[in-house]
């Protein structure tokens, strides 16, 4: 797929790490769907699918994510160049698989929206590392 076969269609993936298809209130899959078609309708991208994964968590790798897989697919099929999401987490709660995922994904031509801003990259680089300090402190506890 090349950039001139893209058009302006676009995908939507949501994922939550429990299992009901509820997280709080601002996170859950409805939220994020209302969230993602704002964005789309704001910047002229006629979604042409939603794709949900839920039961996980932030951290599980692409070959993992069956509906963030199933996205990708659709889009290389479909000539569809992009995946809005709510929120930059909802790739990934870790910067460093954030940004192997957008990699893999730019390889395919296809584009993840909202773009992060260097002002969210800090964030998220900061986030990140409290996040896993939290997870290891966390796994000790429980052994």
């Amino acid at each position: 797929m090349t950039n001139s076969e893209i058009n302006n269609k676009a995908v939507i993936y949501t994922r939550i790490a429990g299992s009901t298809g509820q997280a709080d209130k601002n996170e859950n899959i409805s939220n994020q769907v209302k969230k993602c078609k704002e964005y789309a309708k704001n910047h002229g991208l006629e979604i042409d699918h939603v794709f949900s994964d839920v039961g996980v968590a932030g951290s599980t790798p692409l070959e993992k994510r069956e509906e963030l897989k199933k996205a990708v697919a659709h889009c290389k099929s479909n000539k569809i160049g992009t995946i809005v999401v709510s929120h930059y987490e909802r790739i990934s709660r870790n910067l460093a698989s954030y940004l192997e995922i957008k990699i893999r994904l730019g390889d395919k031509n296809i584009k993840i929206l909202p773009e992060l801003s260097p002002e969210d990259m800090h964030l998220f680089s900061m986030s990140s590392a409290i996040n896993s300090f939290n997870k290891e402190e966390k796994d000790k506890r429980i052994k």
